[in-house]
C-alpha cells in the first residue's frame, strides 16, 4: 500500500513521483470522470489539495453539478455545509 502524498500544488514543486500516483488514482474514475476531475484539478473544500493525492476523488452533486473531493473527509464537510460553501467549481 503507499503513503498517502503531501497534497503540494504543482507549482511549488510537487515530485514526479507524486505526479504519477496522482495520474493513477484518477486513473481509476470513469474516463468522464476523470476528464472532470483533471479540469477541476482542486478539492473544493480542501483548495489546496490536488484530486489524486489521496486516492481516487470522491464525486458528489451541487446544484446539479459534479463535484470532486480529495477524501471521504472532505465529503463529511461538504455535507455538512451548503451547496453555496460548496460552490467553489471553477475558482481554481
Amino acid at each position: 500500500m503507499s503513503a498517502l502524498l503531501s497534497p503540494l500544488r504543482a507549482d511549488e514543486g510537487a515530485p514526479e513521483n507524486a505526479e504519477k500516483e496522482i495520474t493513477a488514482a484518477l486513473a481509476k474514475l470513469s474516463d468522464a470522470d476523470r476528464k472532470l476531475a483533471d479540469a477541476q484539478r482542486w478539492c473544493v473544500v480542501e483548495d489546496d489539495n490536488r484530486l489524486g493525492s489521496m486516492g481516487a476523488p470522491l464525486k458528489i452533486m451541487v446544484d446539479g453539478k459534479p463535484v470532486f473531493l480529495c477524501c471521504a473527509g472532505c465529503k463529511k464537510k461538504a455535507a455538512a455545509n451548503s451547496a453555496a460553501d460548496t460552490g467553489q467549481v471553477g475558482k481554481n
